[in-house]
């Protein structure tokens, strides 16, 4: 998860959606990206990741 910082909203939104072998559960990862995200919203790109969540979820 330290990696984090260096993926685009789409990849981390993609992160928590995707069934992704050798990763935590899903509901861990949601966590710690939501975690990440949270301690700084801007500056983490947090609304571009939730615009990229609700695109997802809407395929």
């Amino acid at each position: 998860m330290e990696t984090l910082d260096n993926l685009t909203p789409k990849q981390v939104a993609g992160l928590m959606t995707d069934n992704l072998p050798g990763l935590p559960e899903k509901e861990n990862i949601i966590n710690r990206v939501f975690d990440h995200l949270l301690v700084s919203p801007v500056e983490r790109r947090l609304p571009d990741v939730l615009q990229n969540l609700l695109l997802i979820s809407q395929m």
